[in-house]
């Protein structure tokens, strides 16, 4: 999973990855799967259990939580991947 600048930046300063931080969505995984978070140079930030299957999270990367539910037809979960379930590089 491939993050802007502002989202690297929270990621280190310890928040939450949501969707609009994420640029692109990579290889096959399930809510629940180990995933690699890299910034947009490919450099590996950190690892963490994601909250969407990869179908998911590619429909609603880029986008403002108030457009998920409009695009997935559920509610939002709190975030692509919570700081509880996220170790940094």
């Amino acid at each position: 999973m491939t993050v802007d600048v502002g989202a690297a930046q929270g990621l280190a300063a310890g928040e939450r990855l949501v969707a609009a931080g994420v640029r692109q969505v990579d290889g096959a995984f399930e809510r629940g799967d180990t995933v690699s978070i890299v910034d947009e140079g490919g450099n590996e930030l950190a690892r963490g259990l994601v909250a969407y299957d990869a179908a998911d999270a590619r429909k609603i990367a880029g986008c403002r939580s108030a457009e998920i539910e409009e695009l997935l037809g559920y509610a939002p979960r709190a975030a692509m991947v919570h700081r509880d379930d996220l170790a940094m590089r």
